[in-house]
């Protein structure tokens, strides 16, 4: 009985490591990768329990190889993790050190209060510690899990390589210093020294949380800028456009009085001549999109004048007057899906173009795109991978779809031949 119950309290105590390393990712990634993790972590713990039972049936437990235990899982799952979850080596070293850090300060706490406690039993004393611990996970997890979240998933949908950079090492750093400034075999006898790793386990999680907080805000600087950037592009080619419009009124008459000369004369060679001239005149032929929203019309002008280079037939058609979200979210959708677009033209070398629709009824705004690729496609089962990042879901499309959740809609993909569509249903 008692070898059972230490069997399924050490494996128990494994748990809260995998939901906590599993939680950022899981949104991220496929159906085959979430079925591979979790076969993986079944069978990891299933073989863990064996090992107990072997180990107490031989008379070798102890608390340190408990611990041992609890950290070496640790390493294991994030090694799982790094092979099925690729190309996301610093976000693994991070979620391992922040994890870890979590574990031993949970045990910093469980290993104090089994030591105060009159029990000389070594196999009870096990589980009571693991026993503990899942009860402080159960009850701290609301927390621990949106801790994880916030700290890691919203930079898993962008291009953040310099917020991983230098984040990456500080949970790591610090949970070898706690680690090593004890012995293994040695349990948290005084106050003092389970408030010092209290501490240390404190300190890292608010330094993370911080970080990722302050990397956040200038994210949104950074995009608010670049809107705005893309705001003055617009507003400069709508005011030459406007000045171009005045010119033209303020020729008209002189263009006029000639044509009427030429036609008084019969001079028609002359008169083709000169509407020929007027042709190719420098009045520019630019597309001036105009929705309504200064957001989207800076974006939409971005990429027209992107497409005009390449040579991408570029159309637009709709408005958004009066649409009810925030310009940021906007711009990421619109942002994101037009880049995709147009990344997926400039590697199409025949007819290459990308149309984009608006249409708002009963409360309900379809964004639709369609656009010309070169009809290759990576799926994971329904998911469709990046071709940037190897086995992983784009960036972009993962954050076109909280988008389009957080406001109560939907988004549908589809590909025929060698046209991609995108529609996008908001509330």
């Amino acid at each position: 009985m008692k070898t059972l119950l230490l069997c399924l309290f050490c494996t128990l105590v494994h748990i809260p490591s995998i939901v906590l390393r599993y939680e950022p990712f899981k949104e991220e990634i496929g159906k085959k990768q979430k079925k591979t993790l979790l076969l993986l972590y079944g069978i990891s713990l299933f073989l863990n329990a064996c090992l107990y039972a072997l180990v107490d049936l031989n008379g070798d437990i102890s608390i340190k190889f408990y611990k041992y235990d609890l950290v070496l899982f640790c390493i294991v799952m994030a090694c799982f993790n790094g092979i099925v979850i690729r190309n996301r080596g610093r976000e693994h070293i991070f979620t391992f050190g922040l994890t870890a850090t979590v574990i031993y300060l949970f045990m910093a706490f469980t290993a104090f209060v089994e030591d105060k406690l009159p029990i000389s039993d070594v196999e009870w004393q096990v589980i009571l510690n693991a026993g503990t611990l899942c009860v402080l996970f159960v009850l701290l997890y609301p927390w621990l899990g949106k801790l994880m979240r916030q700290t890691i998933t919203p930079f898993l949908r962008i291009e953040s390589r310099d917020y991983w950079k230098n984040l990456w090492f500080v949970p790591v750093a610090m949970f070898f210093a706690s680690l090593l400034s004890f012995p293994m075999h040695e349990h948290v006898t005084t106050v003092l020294q389970m408030f010092s790793r209290l501490m240390i386990g404190a300190a890292t999680l608010f330094i993370c949380r911080n970080i990722s907080y302050d990397y956040a805000q200038l994210q949104k600087r950074e995009e608010l800028n670049q809107a705005l950037d893309r705001q003055k592009e617009y507003y400069q080619a709508l005011a030459e456009k406007v000045e171009e419009a005045r010119r033209a009124r303020h020729d008209f008459k002189h263009h006029a009085a000639a044509l009427e000369a030429y036609v008084d004369k019969a001079d028609y060679d002359g008169l083709a001549d000169y509407v020929h001239g007027m042709s190719n005149s420098s009045i520019t032929r630019a597309f001036i999109p105009f929705t309504g929203n200064s957001a989207a019309d800076g974006i939409i002008y971005h990429y027209v004048l992107l497409c005009e280079k390449e040579k991408i037939n570029f159309e637009t058609e709709g408005m958004l007057r009066n649409v009810q979200i925030a310009d940021v979210d906007l711009g990421v959708l619109l942002g994101n899906v037009l880049d995709n677009a147009y990344t997926a033209c400039c590697q199409v070398k025949g007819e290459r173009f990308i149309q984009l629709a608006f249409q708002q009824r009963d409360g309900l705004l379809t964004i639709t795109v369609q656009n010309s690729y070169d009809g290759v496609i990576l799926t994971d089962g329904e998911t469709i991978l990046s071709r940037k990042r190897e086995h992983a879901e784009g960036v972009g499309l993962s954050s076109m779809e909280h988008i389009c959740e957080k406001y109560g809609g939907d988004m549908k993909i589809g590909y025929e031949g060698t046209v991609f569509s995108v529609m996008m249903l908001l509330n």
